[in-house]
């Protein structure tokens, strides 16, 4: 009965300083936001948070109980100011979260969402390979980590493994196909990526995804064919192809090919046929 009654005055003590912080942390964020707001200064200051460290020094052990409290605070945190101003404790938040409760499964799809908007990507994609480990049959977390690593971080190979691992995983988006194939497409062995949009034909339901794979396999079929064939027409004519145009005039081709994707581009340099993005 003793131990019973010590437990709970532990976990309302826990509970109270916990709270006070938070409450003292909530008005200071709270006075500083609104005179960053009246500045017109686009940047809101840390926030000070406890840090993982001196939490565990004062719960107790009540390590989940302490996530709950901070997931709420980053939240309220994060939904209660300007959309349009960075939040510079959020990812410090959310790891510490995570941290205290790494089965939390949420905070880490939240936070490859969010965090690289707060121009924090790297940030996001460590959280996700987080995640990833703790939960790996948790298809959001590839496909989030693909998009960071394709977008964000320009990491085309990357991306394309993230999608990869993606498919078959609970709750993953079908354009995780799609995305896979455009992240293998960009990569110098198009041989692989035009594999992958034929797996994608041959073993995808949905007809959405089945089109846009057609315009990329047309597209991979395009600009290998016309590769080949300035290779063969540079090592048979001793001509260093310029541009398609050069394959107009030399009337081997009636006119430029034109892919569903757009128009095509020759760099001789490369020697690799390419879309014009618009």
């Amino acid at each position: 009965m003793k131990d019973q009654y010590l437990n709970i005055l532990s976990l309302v003590w826990t509970a109270l300083i916990l709270l006070t912080a938070g409450l003292a942390q909530a008005k200071t964020d709270q006075i500083l936001h609104q005179e960053y707001l009246q500045l017109n200064i686009k940047q809101v200051p840390p926030t000070n948070y406890l840090s993982v460290d001196n939490i565990k020094k004062i719960n107790l052990g009540f390590n989940k109980a302490s996530a709950d409290y901070i997931w709420l605070a980053t939240i309220q945190y994060f939904g209660g100011g300007n959309p349009n101003l960075p939040y510079q404790s959020l990812s410090e938040m959310i790891n510490t979260v995570v941290t205290l409760d790494p089965n939390f499964e949420y905070p880490y799809l939240f936070g490859g969402v969010v965090l690289p908007w707060q121009e924090e990507p790297q940030e996001a994609l460590d959280l996700l390979d987080a995640g990833i480990k703790r939960f790996p049959n948790n298809g959001l977390l590839y496909y989030y980590a693909g998009s960071i690593a394709k977008l964000n971080l320009k990491d085309a190979n990357r991306a394309a493994g993230y999608f990869q691992d993606s498919i078959g995983k609970i709750g993953t988006p079908p354009a995780a196909s799609i995305l896979a194939g455009v992240s293998l497409t960009e990569l110098d062995d198009r041989q692989f990526a035009r594999a992958w949009w034929e797996g994608v034909l041959q073993t995808e339901e949905n007809e959405n995804i089945k089109e846009r794979a057609r315009a990329w396999l047309q597209y991979l079929n395009l600009v290998i064919d016309l590769e080949k064939l300035i290779s063969q027409v540079e090592s048979s004519t001793d001509t260093k192809i310029q541009s398609l145009n050069d394959l107009v005039k030399m009337n081997i081709l009636k006119e430029v090919p034109v892919s569903e994707l757009g128009k095509l581009k020759y760099n001789p340099q490369t020697k690799k046929v390419s879309r014009i993005l618009n």
